[in-house]
């Protein structure tokens, strides 16, 4: 359905923080994401971080995952040298490795003066424009926070939200290994999303190669707007 751009919050002073950090290894990211979360909880001003990165193979599992959405034997998972990893966050199974763009914001909601339901609805708005500024239409499917088209989910959302604190975020499928992608149900624990629903990417949904730093770009301009930011720092 076409897309109109949404009014951010309206904020003259707000700062967004952008850490480009390239590839991360899951366990590193999740040390450094509790030190975040302790700094945006103590912190009183209008600020928020959002943190993008790729991740080295692993499987996590979100609140609405399970064993069952993962169908590898751990012989299997062992050769492929995939661990799994259950955390509190929304969302299903993914499967995450280079390709995927995460995109995690470090938020404090009285800090930003936001209600869950209203971060929720601003970062979708930035994911969604996101996606269409890159020339890819989105399909809406009921109140699902995640990003789908018609070929299926192409951007996983799965955020926490802990002492009024948020934590996680989502993961653009870019142009991601497919060697075990179909071994994955990502989709089904996924707000409007089933067992049957394919997954798809930026590659497959443009027939060319996206590069990735287009992509990290595209995430800073319009996340900076659906967040209400008068500006944005960078750090890599």
């Amino acid at each position: 359905m076409p897309y109109s751009k949404p009014q951010p919050p309206n904020s003259n002073d707000r700062v967004v923080e952008f850490f480009l950090l390239g590839r991360l290894n899951y366990g590193s990211w999740q040390s450094f994401q509790r030190r975040l979360a302790y700094q945006a909880s103590a912190d009183v001003r209008n600020r928020l971080v959002v943190v993008c990165c790729e991740h080295s193979p692993v499987i996590t599992v979100g609140r609405n995952g399970s064993q069952a959405h993962i169908r590898l034997t751990q012989e299997q998972l062992t050769r492929a040298e995939l661990s799994v990893r259950w955390v509190n966050r929304g969302g299903g199974v993914v499967l995450h490795g280079p390709g995927q763009l995460a995109i995690y914001p470090i938020a404090s909601l009285d800090g930003c003066g936001w209600s869950t339901a209203e971060f929720m609805r601003y970062f979708h708005d930035g994911l969604r424009a996101t996606i269409e500024s890159l020339g890819i239409r989105t399909v809406t499917r009921g109140d699902s926070t995640s990003i789908w088209t018609r070929r299926g989910l192409l951007v996983a959302t799965g955020v926490a939200v802990a002492d009024r604190t948020t934590t996680h975020g989502a993961f653009v499928n870019v142009n991601p290994e497919k060697s075990w992608q179909g071994f994955i149900d990502t989709a089904a624990g996924q707000s409007g999303g089933d067992r049957q629903t394919a997954t798809s990417s930026l590659f497959a949904e443009r027939r060319r190669a996206v590069r990735m730093t287009e992509v990290r770009s595209a995430v800073v301009e319009h996340l900076t707007y659906a967040f209400g930011c008068q500006r944005y720092e960078i750090h890599s």
